[in-house]
């Protein structure tokens, strides 16, 4: 994982361990919340959202239902039929929108639309007098700027009696309507969130949990932190201690990637479809995919992304049409679309359309799918079918006792089998594309004719990969190339032992962070109503969720020191300075070496913390205890090497004072007892005269400079004037410096002792 993107998790976690000031609230003047409603907007929150990445897990719980007009309450419905009741009701659904929210403000990266409300309930709103069993499904929502948001939904039904404070009709029968609530992330563990939200309406649909299901609201939207590919995973205990929430994310793609389980693709569709769609996205045409099952569109449509990686489709993509986005199948340009198949005769036109119906496995267009290369495309269909046999054999053979083919274990064994079959197929059209790519200022260029003459292919397989090597998605795994992960090399390469490493670094466990439950609260429960989230979100215990805060042996346990170290240098370097608990915990990890190279090495960097040097006095206090520790861990196990470091920041950073002077940092470290050690100095030059010049009377000038102004700083640093006379000469000695040469340092030493004492 890169550098930056494991800083920006690091502070995403971490944000969430620390309390801010509760009156701080999203969206208030001119800052929003970034992971709780109690802390506003970071540098670091700014930076993630600057590199397409969110530092929320979650964003939102919304609760989606039907707004009763006012004129309802006028309506006897004691009076009405069941027919007339329904037809009355029936006016209910313009007046569906967002109900209950949680936090009560907008996010600027990610704000709230009422949009929302159709992709809600894409189908409309269906009173019923049968009560239906609750159904989830998906949609992905894509801002302005290419983000993509990601809704999960759990839909379920609610009686109009309650909703309009009426009582069942004469008969007894009730009338229902639908209610949907819904997690809200900028990530899309689809899975995972909807098993949340499954617990969450558990928890507020029994009478005997004491916990406010508000407290597992909060917790989940304000609390829960991002996984750490192979450091941490997260776990929620929300209805079932012995079934927790888990969530891990792959270490080696895109953190936008879904990771939903590929069997569910091949439950909905067979190889000839799947392998029908991968050619239609290849080519870049209008895919509609329709279906009776909302959750079928968003499947199938996220699968498809996972085997299309490391490519990455960049046209239209919507899982999920709502009744008021109909017109978009229309749009001109290459897309991925669902529908309902109630809607798909309102469809005139669908010629250049590939029409896949999930429903049948069946795929129609107005002209012929293109053909995957002979050989390739085979190879491929192949081994899809031997895997898809062994796992219908496994089904058919498990017999009571025996694992579980759709359990953990055996799906991560068939994803791996297909996401191989997948990559060896790119792997085969692509190896050998390195030879042809080279950057000019960051910018690729590829000689696509001399690589597909270099592939000598017939006129089938020429055709597909030229037309391959023409699409948007070769071109973004081109840009990818200037920093290329494995996927890249072994689609280079189509070295097995690269895809051998792949696997292996995907099913690493993680050590999962288990979210201390909320405290049961004496009368928490939803009591006064008798179906879940038939009452607004209590402010009061959404109020009180108890902040994470990570103690410091899990933290070592999960996350390695060197990226601890990054975490809170770039808090002070953010100005927001440490608190005593952060500054004990920088004094614990800074005993070990690693920790104390990397601090090192920051503080090393030409630019640390940017152009602007100045810091806040608490972030120059923090700086300053830190370097403190610094030097006296180095002291203590005489570690000059990484001591070393603090000088290259002693003269860098500063704050001003009341009179707008600037103090910087060495005039509180310059009492410290190492700048006593001849060693200490001694490493300093070691470390400077591997820059030193080759030429003999270039090297001597080098070696004279370097010792007045070391000598001067060992004067700052309150070294007694004979014992920085006794360092100079010991290393002149050692770099044989001429005698006449030392007595002109001696005189310049002398000189600067005087001018600091009058000083």
């Amino acid at each position: 994982m890169r550098w930056r993107e494991a800083i920006q998790r690091i502070i995403a976690l971490r944000k969430l361990a620390l309390e801010k000031d509760p009156s701080a609230k999203p969206g208030s003047g001119a800052q929003t919340t970034a992971l709780t409603t109690a802390t506003s907007t970071t540098d670091a929150d700014s930076q993630a959202n600057d590199a397409g990445v969110s530092g929320r897990l979650v964003d939102y719980f919304i609760v989606f239902g039907v707004h009763p007009p006012k004129e309802f309450e006028k309506v006897n419905f004691s009076l009405l039929s069941e027919e007339q009741i329904e037809s009355v009701l029936r006016r209910a659904q313009v007046f569906a929108g967002i109900v209950d929210r949680y936090p009560r403000e907008d996010y600027k990266d990610c704000p709230v639309s009422d949009v929302w409300t159709s992709l809600a309930f894409p189908t409309g709103i269906l009173l019923s007098w049968v009560r239906r069993q609750p159904k989830s499904h998906f949609a992905v929502v894509t801002f302005q700027d290419g983000r993509k948001c990601f809704l999960t939904f759990l839909q379920f039904d609610q009686p109009m009696s309650e909703l309009l404070d009426m009582p069942p009709s004469l008969s007894g029968k009730e009338l229902y309507t639908p209610k949907a609530i819904c997690l809200v992330s900028q990530y899309p563990h689809l899975s995972t969130f909807r098993k949340m939200l499954s617990q969450l309406y558990s928890v507020a649909s029994t009478p005997s949990c004491s916990t406010p299901v508000e407290r597992f609201i909060a917790q989940i939207t304000l609390e829960l932190p991002l996984p750490i590919p192979e450091k941490m995973g997260i776990s929620v205990m929300i209805s079932d201690p012995g079934d927790p929430v888990r969530l891990s994310v792959s270490p080696l793609r895109d953190p936008l990637t879904s990771r939903l389980p590929l069997r569910l693709l091949f439950d909905i569709l067979g190889v000839d479809s799947i392998l029908g769609i991968l050619s239609a996205m290849i080519f870049e045409q209008r895919i509609l995919l329709h279906s009776n099952s909302l959750s079928a569109l968003t499947i199938v449509c996220q699968t498809m992304l996972q085997v299309f990686y490391p490519f990455q489709w960049s046209s239209v993509y919507v899982p999920v049409l709502a009744e008021l986005m109909l017109d978009a199948y229309q749009c001109p340009q290459p897309y991925i679309q669902g529908v309902h198949t109630k809607y798909l005769a309102q469809f005139t036109e669908l010629n250049d359309i590939v029409l896949v119906d999930l429903d049948h496995d069946v795929i129609r267009c107005s002209s012929p799918l293109p053909r995957l290369p002979q050989i390739a495309g085979g190879a491929l269909w192949t081994r899809l079918g031997e895997v898809m046999e062994r796992m219908s054999s496994e089904r058919d053979n498990v017999s009571v006792g025996a694992d579980d083919p759709y359990s953990v274990s055996a799906s991560s064994k068939f994803d791996r089998e297909v996401t191989t079959a997948f990559l060896t197929f790119y792997a085969d059209l692509c190896s050998g594309f390195r030879r042809f790519l080279f950057f000019i200022n960051d910018v690729p260029f590829f000689n696509g004719s001399g690589f597909l003459k270099s592939k000598n292919l017939d006129e089938g397989a020429y055709n597909f990969l030229a037309k391959v090597i023409e699409s948007r998605a070769f071109d973004g795994f081109l840009e990818q190339e200037s920093e290329p992960s494995l996927y890249n090399d072994f689609l280079a390469t189509g070295n097995p032992e690269v895809l051998l490493k792949i696997h292996e670094i995907e099913s690493r466990s993680v050590e999962h962070y288990q979210l201390t439950p909320p405290k049961p609260v004496p009368g928490g429960r939803m009591a006064q109503a008798k179906h879940a989230f038939a009452k607004p979100l209590r402010q009061e215990y959404l109020n009180a969720g108890e902040r994470v805060r990570l103690s410091r042996p899990l933290q070592n346990a999960m996350i390695s020191q060197s990226d601890q170290i990054q975490y809170y240098m770039s808090r002070i370097f953010a100005n927001e300075g440490l608190n005593e608990k952060d500054v004990q915990s920088m004094a614990y990890l800074l005993q070990n070496d690693d920790a104390r190279q990397c601090l090192a090495s920051i503080l090393r960097q030409p630019q640390a913390k940017g152009p602007d040097l100045c810091l806040s006095d608490s972030s120059f206090e923090s700086l300053a205890a830190t370097l403190q520790t610094m030097l006296q861990c180095c002291h203590h196990v005489d570690d000059y090497v990484n001591a070393t470091g603090v000088l290259d920041a002693a003269t860098k950073f500063f704050c001003e004072d009341d009179n707008g002077d600037r103090v910087f940092i060495e005039s509180a470290i310059r009492d410290h007892p190492i700048w006593n050690r001849q060693s200490f100095w001694e490493s300093f030059m070691q470390q400077a005269m591997s820059s030193a010049p080759a030429r003999p009377d270039k090297r001597e000038d080098f070696v004279v400079d370097w010792l007045m102004n070391a000598a001067h700083r060992m004067l700052t640093y309150r070294v007694a004037g004979d014992d920085v006379l006794g360092v100079v000469q010991r290393l002149c000695s050692q770099h044989n410096v001429p005698e006449s040469r030392v007595d002109e340092l001696r005189k310049l030493v002398r000189n600067a002792e005087q001018a600091l004492a009058i000083d």
